[in-house]
């Protein structure tokens, strides 16, 4: 995938939508440490949450939990790596 800087706001809309995310992430060159993070704290809010909440009615609160989370995440990553193209371009142009 071609090296250029990324929509922020964009990204974030991403992280919020599942499968999505997934590719933000790869975006940004971040999937691994995406993945890393997130399969512990998927399985470990579902399981946190289906133990309070019956199946079809806990994924109402497991995405209240998760999602602004990943979306802290991938826009933290996002804007770090926009400002790798920022940091390039200053120092080409001395």
């Amino acid at each position: 995938m071609a090296k250029s800087k990324v929509n922020v706001k964009w990204q974030s809309l991403f992280a919020a939508i599942p499968l999505a995310n997934l590719w933000a992430a790869y975006k940004i060159e971040r999937l691994r440490k995406f993945l890393l993070i997130f399969i512990p704290v998927w399985i470990a809010v579902s399981l946190a949450v289906s133990v309070f909440v019956p199946f079809p009615y806990s994924l109402i609160p497991y995405y209240i939990i998760v999602i602004p989370i990943e979306i802290y995440f991938i826009r933290k990553w996002s804007i770090q790596w926009n400002q790798q193209f920022n940091h390039d371009n200053k120092t080409s142009m001395k």
